[in-house]
C-alpha cells in the first residue's frame, strides 16, 4: 500500500513538472520613429496653423471576464498607450514636412486621430489542471483608424486605415485560481512584457500586426496629407521626405529572454 502512495504521488509530481511552462520575457513592439523633421521645414505661414487634438482611442471589446484581466490585454492596453504617444511625434513632423505650423490655440487647421481597437473572444473554454486554470479560446483583433484635416470653412481630408489578424488565432492563457499546487502554477501576470510559454506565439502575432498597422497608417498620412499651398520647401528636402524608409524588424531591438 505505501508503494502504491508512493508510486502515485510520483506519477502526480512528473505530471505537474510536464505541465509546468516556461515564461518568456517579451519587450513590447518597438514603434520606431518613420518620419524625421528639419527645422528648414518649420513654416512659419500664420495662415497654416494646426492645432493636434489628443489621439482618440476606442476599445470595441467582445471578450469574456477571464481576458479581461489577462495578460495579453495588459499587453494590448500599453501598446495601444505606446502607438498613440509615437503617431502625436509623428503627426507633427508630418505637418510641419508639408508646411503647416504646429500650435496650441489660434489654429487655422485642427488634425484628428481615431484609432478603432476591435476585440472578438469566441468558443472560449475553462480547464484546471495541477498547475492552475486556464482558458482556451478563438481571439481576432481588428485595427481601425480615422484620420482627418479640417480647416476653418468646414473643408476637410479625411483618411482611413485598418489592419487585422489573417484568421482567428487560438490562444491559450492562465487566469487567477487558488486551486493549484504553487510549485507548479502556471505563471498569471498583470505585467505585459511577462508572457507564458502556451502564449508566445499569439503575443509575436499581435505585435507583428500593431507594427504593419503604425507602418501603413504613418505612409498613409504621408502620401495623402496635403501640402501647404502657400509653402515652399528646398528641394533636397522634399527628396529626403519622400525618400522610402529602410525596412526593419520590429522586433530589432526587442528583448526575448526565456525563464524556466
Amino acid at each position: 500500500m505505501k508503494k502504491m502512495l508512493i508510486c502515485i504521488s510520483a506519477i502526480l509530481f512528473f505530471a505537474a513538472c510536464a505541465s509546468n511552462q516556461k515564461t518568456y520575457h517579451i519587450s513590447m513592439p518597438n514603434f520606431k520613429a518613420q518620419i524625421q523633421s528639419s527645422d528648414a521645414n518649420i513654416s512659419t505661414n500664420e495662415n497654416a496653423k494646426v492645432k493636434i487634438s489628443e489621439v482618440q482611442i476606442i476599445k470595441n471589446t467582445f471578450y469574456s471576464s477571464y481576458f479581461e484581466q489577462s495578460t495579453l490585454n495588459q499587453r494590448i492596453n500599453k501598446s495601444l498607450e505606446l502607438l498613440k504617444n509615437q503617431l502625436i511625434k509623428d503627426a507633427k513632423n508630418i505637418l510641419q514636412n508639408k508646411g503647416y505650423k504646429i500650435v496650441e490655440a489660434n489654429a487655422n487647421y485642427t488634425f484628428d486621430i481615431t484609432i478603432n481597437a476591435n476585440l472578438y473572444e469566441d468558443k472560449v473554454t475553462k480547464n484546471s489542471s495541477f498547475s492552475g486554470d486556464n482558458i482556451e479560446s478563438s481571439f481576432m483583433f481588428v485595427l481601425e483608424a480615422q484620420n482627418t484635416l479640417a480647416d476653418l470653412d468646414g473643408n476637410t481630408t479625411s483618411l482611413t486605415s485598418s489592419s487585422k489578424l489573417d484568421d482567428a488565432i487560438i490562444i491559450n492563457y492562465p487566469i487567477k485560481s487558488q486551486a493549484s499546487f504553487d510549485t507548479f502554477r502556471q505563471v498569471y501576470s498583470a505585467v505585459p512584457t511577462q508572457i507564458n510559454e502556451s502564449m508566445s506565439n499569439s503575443v509575436l502575432e499581435i505585435d507583428n500586426l500593431f507594427i504593419k498597422f503604425y507602418k501603413e497608417l504613418i505612409l498613409s498620412l504621408q502620401n495623402s496629407l496635403p501640402q501647404n499651398e502657400k509653402t515652399t520647401h528646398k528641394e533636397e528636402n522634399l527628396e529626403e521626405i519622400q525618400k522610402p524608409q529602410e525596412e526593419s524588424n520590429p522586433y530589432q531591438n526587442n528583448e526575448v529572454i526565456i525563464f524556466q
